[in-house]
C-alpha cells in the first residue's frame, strides 16, 4: 500500500489515468488558454504539459533551469501537438528578476497575451540525513526555493490586470504534514508554502489555488532524493498530469482552496460537493478539534 492510500476523502484509488480525468473531455478543455509549467520539462511537470496539450491548450509555458533539457522537451512536444505553442525559459525560479522578464515576455509573446493557469512542479528535495546532521545551508536551499521561489512565481502571477477566473496548481507532498524520516526540511518548506497558498485564496477569492499531493511518481528529483526504482511501487506520471487539467477544469471549482491527492476518484469527489461547500477547511492544512 502506498502511503498516499491511507489517507483519503474517498473509496476509490487510482494508480493510473481513468476516463473521468481525460484531458480531451469537453469539460477539462483548455482551449485559449495559456499554462505556465515551473519544472516542467521533465517528471511530472513535462507530464503535465503533454496533457494540457491534449486538452488544447493555445500556450504552453515550460521554466526550468537546464536550457538542453527545455530544448529537448520543447522539440518533443511541438512535434507530437503541432497545434499548440511553445515557449521555453531558462532560470531559477528565485530569481526576481528573471521571473519578472519571464512573464513579461510571455504576456507579449502568448497567443492570448496573458497566463491562465500556473503550475508549480520545481522543488528542491535532500532526504540523505537526519535533521541534526544536516546543515544550515541545505536548510536554507531547501526554503529558498519551495517557498521564496514559489512565492515569487506567485506574486509576479498575479501581477496582472486580470485574474477573474485564473487557477493556480501548486504540487507539494505528504511529508508537508507526515514526519518521514529525513525529510524535515522538505516537509516543513511545503508545509509552510501550502499555508501560504490558503492565504493566497483567501484573499484572492476570484482565484482558483490547489495544493495538490502527486502521488508516488518515479522522477528525477525522487533518485536525487536516494530512492530507487524497487524501492515502491511508483504511479503512473499521467494520473498528476491528467488530474491538474481536470483541476484546472470548470467540475473541479468547488474544491478550490483545498489540499487533493491525485489518487482520489473525482467522480466520488463531485459527488461531496455539497460536504465541501458546508465545510470550508475540509481537506486543508491546520487544526481542527
Amino acid at each position: 500500500m502506498n502511503v498516499s492510500d491511507k489517507l483519503s476523502f474517498v473509496s476509490t484509488l487510482h494508480r493510473a489515468p481513468y476516463p473521468a480525468i481525460d484531458p480531451r473531455r469537453p469539460s477539462s478543455s483548455a482551449a485559449g488558454k495559456t499554462i505556465l509549467i515551473t519544472g516542467g520539462a521533465t517528471g511530472i511537470g513535462f507530464a503535465v504539459a503533454r496533457n494540457f496539450a491534449l486538452a488544447g491548450a493555445s500556450t504552453i509555458v515550460l521554466l526550468a533551469r537546464r536550457e538542453e533539457t527545455l530544448k529537448n522537451a520543447a522539440s518533443e512536444l511541438s512535434a507530437a501537438f503541432p497545434d499548440t505553442q511553445f515557449l521555453t525559459y531558462a532560470g531559477s525560479i528565485t530569481d526576481d528578476a528573471e521571473i519578472q522578464k519571464v512573464f513579461s515576455s510571455v504576456r507579449r509573446t502568448a497567443l492570448n497575451k496573458d497566463v491562465d493557469v500556473l503550475v508549480m512542479c520545481a522543488a528542491f528535495i535532500k532526504a540523505d540525513k537526519p535533521l541534526s546532521k544536516t546543515p544550515l545551508s541545505e536548510v536554507k536551499t531547501t526554503f529558498e526555493t519551495n517557498v521564496f521561489g514559489n512565492l515569487n512565481v506567485v506574486n509576479t502571477f498575479l501581477d496582472a490586470p486580470r485574474k477573474e477566473g485564473k487557477v493556480i496548481v501548486d504540487f507539494t507532498s505528504y511529508a508537508s504534514y507526515m514526519p518521514f524520516p529525513q525529510t524535515g526540511p522538505y516537509g516543513a518548506s511545503k508545509d509552510a508554502f501550502s499555508f501560504l497558498m490558503r492565504h493566497v485564496q483567501n484573499e484572492h477569492p476570484e482565484l482558483r489555488v490547489y495544493t495538490l499531493h502527486p502521488g508516488a511518481v518515479w522522477t528525477q528529483a525522487a533518485a536525487a532524493a536516494g530512492m530507487t526504482k524497487d524501492m515502491l511501487d511508483w504511479d503512473d506520471e499521467d494520473l498528476p498530469g491528467q488530474f491538474v487539467v481536470w483541476l484546472a477544469g470548470q467540475e473541479a471549482a468547488f474544491l478550490k482552496g483545498r489540499f487533493l491527492a491525485s489518487h482520489w476518484d473525482v467522480t466520488e469527489l463531485m459527488a461531496k460537493k455539497e460536504t465541501f461547500e458546508l465545510d470550508a477547511d475540509l481537506s486543508t492544512i491546520g487544526l481542527r478539534r
